[in-house]
């Protein structure tokens, strides 16, 4: 893991700019292709790359397991929201599983309903992303805590256009964009990483920071920048004038409010 310690917000595009130029694209054949560069903010410069399952809970999952838990919880959440999720039935799910899933990209079944799950705070082994800088460093500064420094963080999953797995191993994928599902994915720029390992035949869900410990220079490189929570009202002020707050990226009444009380309190001299 490469670390960058900056003192200022205005320390920060200078270097996503070099980070883009370091990292952004690749060379096979003489052809350049660009690389997909995901970024996400964390409100403690400390705290470990973990999903929020990990974080709630400690037994050992399997994509099947998790994935019998969702549809366990879908007539519920059908029912609240009025709408249907089409979802099949678990049979077809393990079925799905055994015969999509490969070592680099292990299959996730009813993929936009884990997301809108994510994103409505139910615990989801989903750790996710976004493609803007600046809206990584939102979430970074837009809670007050007591860490005397917070984090954004720049994940480049194939630098050189390539990528080696070992058996057995855990093996971080990328779950991209394209699913129909809740507006907060789209307004956020979300992607998401999925950290697995074959245990037994079965996909366990695994530590994202036991791949990025191996601090390959070929594959899964990880760039954190440290910047003092001093700059929060030098940062979210600079964010909103560029529209990016807490209303534009949820769009809910409580975020209007959260938006509203940094304009008119945080932000008034």
């Amino acid at each position: 893991m490469k670390k960058i310690d900056i003192s200022s917000w205005t320390e920060f595009p200078p270097v996503i700019n070099q980070i883009k130029a370091d990292y952004g694209e690749h060379e096979i054949a003489g052809i350049k292709q660009r690389n997909l560069i995901l970024y996400r903010g964390q409100a403690d410069y400390d705290w470990r790359l973990n999903s929020t399952l990990e974080r709630f809970s400690s037994v050992s999952w399997t994509i099947e397991s998790y994935a019998q838990l969702a549809l366990r919880c879908g007539p519920q959440v059908e029912s609240f929201t009025d709408r249907n999720w089409n979802l099949p039935d678990y049979s077809k799910v393990q079925s799905d599983i055994k015969t999509k899933s490969d070592i680099f990209f292990p299959y996730i079944p009813c993929y936009d309903f884990w997301v809108y799950l994510r994103h409505h705070g139910f615990p989801s082994p989903l750790l996710d992303w976004t493609m803007s800088p600046y809206i990584a460093a939102f979430f970074a500064f837009a809670e007050q805590n007591a860490a005397d420094k917070l984090a954004i963080i720049a994940y480049v999953g194939l630098p050189k256009g390539t990528k080696a797995g070992w058996e057995g191993a855990p093996q971080v994928s990328v779950q991209g964009p394209y699913v129909r599902t809740h507006r907060r994915h789209f307004l956020q720029q979300s992607w998401y990483t999925v950290c697995t390992k074959d245990e037994g035949g079965s996909q366990t869900f695994a530590c994202h920071e036991d791949v990025f410990g191996r601090d390959d220079p070929h594959q899964d490189i990880l760039i954190k920048i440290s910047i003092p929570r001093s700059e929060r009202l030098n940062a979210l002020s600079h964010l909103h004038e560029v529209n990016i707050n807490h209303f534009t990226l949820f769009q809910s009444e409580e975020a209007l409010m959260k938006t509203l009380a940094f304009k008119e309190i945080e932000m008034i001299p």
